[in-house]
């Protein structure tokens, strides 16, 4: 992906990405791309009120595409918020 097309995604395909009880901090909005940074962010929030921040590379997204990037740096941020590798190892 060049620098002059970023990532985005629609506020549905995060809500069908979120762990069960977890939501977007910011109702209005589905995150923004950081051209500083190159990565796409948003702030999420899990059921005991925590905010989270996910960032998907713009590299990831290049090699696995824009969709499994979304799911597997989800995939991370709740197994860090589990505060282990994850449920079943």
């Amino acid at each position: 992906m060049s620098s002059d097309s970023d990532i985005s995604y629609t506020r549905q395909e995060l809500l069908d990405y979120l762990p069960a009880g977890w939501m977007l901090e910011d109702r209005s909005t589905a995150g923004a791309w950081n051209p500083r940074q190159g990565r796409w962010e948003v702030t999420l929030r899990d059921i005991a009120d925590v905010d989270w921040e996910l960032h998907i590379d713009e590299k990831a997204a290049a090699k696995a595409g824009r969709i499994e990037a979304l799911r597997s740096a989800l995939d991370k941020l709740y197994r860090q918020a589990l505060g282990g590798p994850g449920l079943f190892g």
